[in-house]
């Protein structure tokens, strides 16, 4: 994976979005390397994939955009992303968050986790 690979693709998904008029917000390990490298540069680190807060009403108008853009939309493990068509990895692609919605909606709040994986005892 090449840092370029990911910005391109970012900047790709970006564009196509903003072109439609929806509205949207980049989440996630992008958007704190964005953020880091306004702070120090040499600190920032990358991830594979890319996240985007969405409204799930404005999915069929950002499927459209980035059907435009080179994507198709999935819905891998329950998670929707859009996947490019010459490389369709769910590891390397535009990963869909709902915006008002929780991720586990049978959590009622949080468990804390152990370095088990197991929950913490209160």
């Amino acid at each position: 994976m090449a840092i370029e690979d990911v910005t391109r693709r970012l900047e790709r998904i970006a564009a196509a979005l903003t072109r439609a008029g929806v509205p949207y917000a980049i989440v996630g390990g992008q958007a704190v390397a964005m953020w880091t490298a306004t702070r120090d540069p040499a600190a920032v680190r990358t991830t594979k994939d890319v996240d985007i807060l969405l409204g799930r009403a404005d999915l069929p108008r950002a499927r459209a955009a980035a059907m435009e853009a080179g994507f198709d939309y999935f819905e891998v493990a329950g998670v929707g992303m859009f996947l490019e068509r010459d490389d369709p990895n769910p590891r390397s692609g535009v990963h869909l968050i709902w915006a008002g919605e929780k991720v586990r909606p049978r959590r009622h709040h949080s468990r804390r986790r152990g370095a088990s994986g197991r929950p913490l005892r209160r």
